[in-house]
């Protein structure tokens, strides 16, 4: 009976081994005609490669993300727990941004040193600049991922999240129905130029305006992605105007 050795190839393991692509062969399908060293060897390398130890073969990915805290966190987490696993054959690099500290310019100087890595999963705010820079990473045929949030215009590979347009109408539907009838104003909160919340607002405003009507979104007010700043604000809003029928948190910091 055969070893379970994945997808990875025979030549991949006869290249790291040094032995012949027959003599791996032998050992991954349990033939005779290979000595106890050279089985134990191949079988090394083997196992090397199905946990991502071998440095060569393992594929180095740079995670860049600018969000708020609990979006870093979660991501970080996440991170740090396929790293310490052995399913997967890559190495995971991150670099996490708390929104607040965000400048576009040390955003770009990490994309800039990003050689050594063989391809790159973006979280950021939408800026002309840093399109630019991941167009360039792009066009060198390295994969760039945008993640939750899109980036369009940078020639990125794929975005992979939700239609955020879809959340949107989601949210204004789920306010319009539990309010029914009743006439008021909406809050919404929103924080830095992503996408994702530029679309999120379009969905939103677009349902209230065609089925809810007696929904107003009087004001938007202004967050960092954290929970101590949404509170300050939403709490000196309310001061201010009294509170709103229902509010639609676009941004991070519940």
């Amino acid at each position: 009976m055969g070893l379970n050795w994945k997808n990875i190839s025979i030549k991949k393991i006869a290249e790291q081994s040094g032995y012949g692509t027959a003599t791996v062969d032998r050992v991954l399908n349990n033939r005779q005609g290979v000595s106890k060293k050279s089985k134990d060897e191949i079988l090394k390398i083997l196992t090397n490669l199905q946990k991502g130890i071998n440095k060569e073969y393992a594929k180095n990915i740079l995670i860049c993300c600018e969000s708020g805290p609990s979006y870093n966190k979660t991501l970080e987490n996440t991170i740090d727990h396929v790293n310490s696993g052995e399913k997967y054959q890559f190495n995971l690099s991150k670099k996490l941004i708390a929104a607040k500290d965000f400048k576009v310019e040390k955003f770009i100087k990490i994309l800039n040193h990003s050689e050594k890595f063989d391809a790159l999963i973006i979280v950021c705010q939408e800026n002309q600049s840093i399109d630019n820079s991941i167009s360039q990473i792009a066009n060198q045929g390295k994969p760039v991922i945008t993640l939750t949030t899109d980036l369009p215009n940078s020639n990125r590979t794929c975005y992979v999240g939700c239609d955020q347009s879809s959340a949107g109408s989601t949210a204004a539907h789920l306010i319009g129905k539990h309010l029914e009838k009743k006439n008021g104003s909406i809050l919404m909160v929103m924080s830095m130029p992503y996408r994702c919340q530029q679309e999120r607002e379009l969905g939103f405003r677009k349902v209230l305006r065609l089925k809810y009507s007696n929904l107003k979104i009087q004001e938007s007010i202004f967050t960092l992605d954290t929970s101590e700043e949404s509170y300050k604000n939403v709490k000196q809003y309310i001061k201010e105007n009294g509170a709103p029928l229902g509010i639609y948190n676009i941004a991070g910091g519940n």
